[in-house]
């Protein structure tokens, strides 16, 4: 989530300086909610059909090309118009959202696989303490 605060702060201000007024800088924050929810939701049906892990690359990769159109890059000659930053910023919370669906499911089956060897471990142990006496 850190991919869509980190602008807040000064999104505001720079689309304001660019000519859009309050309403519109309010919609444009509104977009990245709305983007996000569609990120997610079709992440989580492509999780189904590909690797977690997959979608979590392709979801770092797209999330850093949308970072140079909120810029816009000057490595790439972009003029530094209202419309490229907020497809930048649609695309950030759409990509961002390819990071936090698959890394939960992750998180879950690591704690369960270090959570079963664990007990495992504790369980044999005991047993063996139990057989020796």
């Amino acid at each position: 989530m850190i991919c869509l605060i980190f602008m807040d702060p000064t999104l505001s201000v720079r689309l304001t300086q660019l000519g859009m007024n309050e309403n519109n800088v309010g919609i444009a924050f509104a977009m990245m909610g709305l983007s996000f929810g569609l990120g997610a939701s079709f992440a989580g049906w492509i999780c189904s059909k590909m690797s977690r892990l997959v979608i979590m690359q392709l979801g770092l990769l797209l999330l850093g090309a949308s970072c140079l159109l909120i810029g816009p890059s000057v490595f790439f000659n972009l003029p530094n118009k209202i419309w490229i930053i907020l497809i930048g910023i649609s695309a950030n919370a759409f990509f961002g959202a390819w990071l936090v669906v698959p890394v939960t499911p992750e998180i879950i089956e690591s704690v369960e696989v270090q959570l079963r060897a664990k007990w495992s471990k504790e369980y044999f142990a005991e047993g063996l303490d139990q057989t020796q006496v």
